[in-house]
């Protein structure tokens, strides 16, 4: 993929390990456009000039955009104190212009029609669920937004028959960490865990053609299909792409397995606060979030779940 001024860049990743590495080189792809217009690195753009990356950008969400900006912040921050860093007069940049955006400032630059469609709260969530012709896909969703869901989809996909009480309800889930986890469920979540285990084939393109696939014959709830070679757990990506094609066949293209967890914690906290009769959840209500999806439960978490989710509540 084309970067700008490549060499200067990948001076700049050599540090950082393979990971880290590829977040950037689609970070910094995705700025080349605006960086060829005005001839010019990122780390030397103006007030003006960012802002307009940040709208090329068009981000879905801020969290995403805040991170692009504090790694963005990053490099400028090393292009200045390597001194590659000029403005047109070719006098030394000193100030680093990622630091003018804070939350507030970012906040301007996420899509509007992604701040009113990526979450599905109540009647709209259960719309999607029953838009999933297969039940392998319907689960998935109900499963996230019951809070289930683990480092990568770990605890959806490594979910066994196991693992699952019926008659109590309860869904032992199991992280990437070797973290165990009880966690009870309602009757929709357990039926359509109970219509997935025995799902046997796969209904191609959620039913828009008649084209059928068996599914791999195991004991996971969410299974891959039957290819050879191919094996349970299936793959975060698979889980992703079929997930994200039923979301563009469903209208909503911001629908993705984030989204649908966090729509899960906006329901639980409208639950809080009707179920406590109050007029605003308090700090221990997202604590209370925080545990049932599986975060950490200090202070900083509770405070970062609150901002996220309190204007949809």
């Amino acid at each position: 993929m084309p970067l700008y001024n490549k060499e200067q860049k990948q001076r700049f990743m050599e540090q950082y390990d393979q990971d880290t590495q590829e977040f950037y080189r689609f970070l910094f792809h995705a700025c080349y456009r605006i960086e060829r217009r005005y001839k010019k690195d990122v780390c030397e753009f103006g007030h003006e000039q960012f802002k307009t990356l940040l709208d090329n950008f068009r981000a879905t969400s801020l969290q995403s955009l805040k991170v692009r900006t504090s790694r963005l912040r990053t490099y400028i921050d090393y292009c200045i104190n390597n001194g590659w860093a000029a403005d047109q007069d070719g006098k030394a940049i000193q100030i680093n212009v990622a630091d003018i955006f804070d939350a507030s400032a970012l906040e301007r630059f996420v899509r509007v029609d992604a701040i009113r469609k990526k979450y599905l709260i109540g009647d709209e969530y259960d719309d999607f669920v029953r838009f999933c012709r297969n039940a392998q896909d319907a689960v998935v969703a109900q499963l996230l937004r019951e809070g289930v869901k683990g480092k990568d989809l770990w605890e959806i996909r490594n979910l066994s028959r196991k693992d699952i009480d019926f008659i109590g309800r309860i869904l032992t889930l199991y992280d990437h960490d070797g973290n165990v986890r009880k966690h009870k469920v309602n009757n929709k979540t357990i039926e359509l865990i109970q219509d997935a285990l025995e799902q046997e084939q796969y209904v191609a393109k959620n039913g828009e053609t008649d084209k059928m696939r068996d599914l791999v014959k195991d004991d996971h709830v969410v299974r891959p299909l039957a290819y050879r070679g191919i094996t349970c757990p299936i793959s975060t990506a698979s889980i992703q792409g079929r997930l994200s094609r039923i979301a563009k066949m469903y209208g909503n293209s911001f629908i993705t397995p984030h989204t649908l967890f966090v729509s899960g914690q906006i329901e639980y906290g409208k639950m809080l606060k009707k179920r406590d009769g109050v007029e605003e959840l308090a700090l221990g209500h997202y604590k209370k979030i925080c545990q049932r999806f599986s975060l950490s439960t200090n202070d900083a978490t509770a405070y970062s779940v609150k901002y996220s989710i309190q204007k949809y509540i």
